[in-house]
């Protein structure tokens, strides 16, 4: 939602309230991004029993 935010001005999103990340919202965005795919990569490639 914050890369919706920041190419649509749309007033939704976490990133966008968090006060020290004041410019860097897209960077912040990505990397949430970035993260989710770990993750859900991560718990893909646990073995199941």
């Amino acid at each position: 939602m914050g890369l919706v935010h920041e190419f649509t001005d749309w007033r939704v999103g976490l990133v966008r309230r968090i006060g020290f990340l004041d410019g860097y919202e897209v960077y912040a965005s990505v990397a949430l991004v970035v993260l989710a795919l770990a993750l859900f990569a991560a718990a893909d490639s646990r073995k199941r029993p």
